[in-house]
């Protein structure tokens, strides 16, 4: 894709540059310096996938390997955190156990100076899945995310991370309801397209609602109903260059996405370089200035 292809995005979309990156969890079965080197052959920023079973806890050395080839080959990181986490359950052993599993991956991956946390609030439904009555549900839905505001004020206070770092993730639930939460803790958000498109959304709409705390873009396909498909297959739905167009100015390699690897985006504003985050003794991360400069995608 050229320049000038990227530079054309839909009237009243938000002008940022993307820089592509690729994430680790395409490879589940690699060791994740392996998989985040592999990968580091085609892009300069990688999105990093820890989770329990596959990369957490990490073994020994693992953090180190990921810093020296970032040095090495100038990457930018971005972090997944876990996906097995519920901060809007119901049962506080669970809500406990999630925090206390965010708090130690914060810790452990400040060294790798990540550029967003990439965040699942679960579990959330939308009411019109529920089996149960409207106003049941209706009640449920508020309560459930009453806890995951609680525990992310927690989360906020016991890592110091800057707010906007935290990217929330567009799930299968409508996201508006996480508005005020969003809003009271002044969070970044994730945008996830093929997320958007299973649900029947929008992309280009999403961008604009939330475009003033976009900062990570998830780029994948939805085929057959599927998402988390690969980019460019025959009856995808992603339209890969028509949704960078209106999603900001960016490029994808190629344009397709040979392997099956899960494209993104780094957002910046042109000619600036996302904060960082700085690991500091005392196993906490400081409270930066928030910005809404920097984001990974897979």
């Amino acid at each position: 894709m050229s320049r000038t292809e990227t530079a054309r995005h839909t009237a009243g979309a938000p002008d940022f540059a993307m820089i592509p990156a690729a994430c680790t969890i395409a490879y589940p079965d690699r060791d994740l310096a392996a998989a985040a080197a592999h990968l580091a052959d085609r892009f300069g920023a990688i999105e990093l996938t820890f989770d329990h079973g596959v990369s957490l806890p990490p073994r020994p050395g693992l953090i180190d390997d990921l810093v020296a080839l970032r040095q090495e080959r100038g990457l930018r990181y971005a972090v997944h955190l876990p996906l097995t986490i519920q901060l809007a359950s119901p049962n506080p052993a669970l809500r406990r156990a999630s925090l206390d599993t965010l708090v130690d991956v914060f810790v452990r991956c400040a060294p790798l100076e990540p550029v967003a946390w990439v965040l699942h609030v679960t579990p959330l439904f939308g009411v019109e899945r529920s089996i149960t009555s409207r106003e049941r549900a209706q009640a449920q839905q508020s309560r459930n995310v009453a806890l995951a505001d609680e525990a992310l004020a927690e989360l906020l206070a016991r890592t110091g991370v800057s707010s906007r770092l935290i990217a929330v993730e567009n799930l299968n639930y409508p996201f508006a309801i996480l508005d005020d939460v969003l809003e009271r803790h002044d969070l970044g958000v994730c945008c996830d397209v093929g997320h958007l498109l299973a649900r029947g959304g929008d992309p280009a709409a999403f961008v604009r609602r939330y475009a003033a705390r976009l900062a990570h873009v998830h780029l994948h396909d939805v085929i057959a109903g599927l998402d988390h498909r690969p980019l460019g297959d025959t009856g995808g739905r992603a339209r890969p260059r028509r949704t960078l167009a209106r999603v900001g100015r960016g490029e994808l390699p190629g344009g397709g996405d040979p392997g099956g690897v899960r494209r993104g985006a780094y957002r910046t504003k042109p000619h600036r370089r996302p904060p960082v985050l700085r690991h500091r003794a005392g196993g906490t991360l400081p409270r930066g200035r928030p910005s809404t400069n920097a984001g990974v995608g897979r």
